[in-house]
């Protein structure tokens, strides 16, 4: 039973976040944001090895160990919740890309971000076995790093050329 309401709970949280990115784009609320983000990218843009460390670590490992490390059922389900959450943000970010650009993707990827961090300080209590507390510690680190990394590297210079 506790396995689906971390699988429930993290499908909803992320139709939640979603639809707080649907709606920030539709009332136009991201649209300064973008045009700022886009200068900022083309100044800043990221090391080539960013995207490849996040294929790895944020996805990869995790699959790995869904599948291949014997574990209990509980905390394969939150590995499982983690993983929902997290292609439910590609989803997002493959679609809106295709449709708006590409700078839209910094605003989703906080976002959901933000989201995932709440998310694995929330299922860390839960886990059983250390092997997958030591993953969630790294997935934790791994997400706060790119958060530091958008604030610092996007929002913050996003902020100072606003003025």
């Amino acid at each position: 039973m506790a396995k689906y309401k971390h699988i429930k709970n993290a499908f909803l949280g992320g139709i939640f976040t979603s639809l707080l990115v649907i709606l920030g784009t539709l009332s136009k609320f991201f649209d300064p944001l973008i045009i700022g983000l886009k200068e900022i990218t083309l100044d800043r843009p990221l090391p080539g090895y960013y995207f490849p460390i996040f294929m790895l670590f944020g996805l990869i490992i995790p699959i790995f160990y869904r599948y291949k490390i014997r574990t209990k059922i509980t905390d394969k389900s939150l590995i499982e919740a983690y993983l929902i959450f997290l292609f439910i943000q590609i989803i997002n970010e493959i679609t809106y890309v295709v449709f708006i650009g590409k700078y839209i993707s910094v605003i989703i990827g906080f976002i959901f971000t933000m989201g995932r961090i709440v998310q694995i300080i929330l299922v860390r209590r839960y886990l059983i076995d250390s092997q997958i507390k030591k993953l969630f510690d790294l997935l934790f680190l791994l997400w706060a790093a790119n958060t530091f990394n958008i604030i610092f590297n996007r929002l913050v210079p996003l902020y100072i050329n606003s003025r």
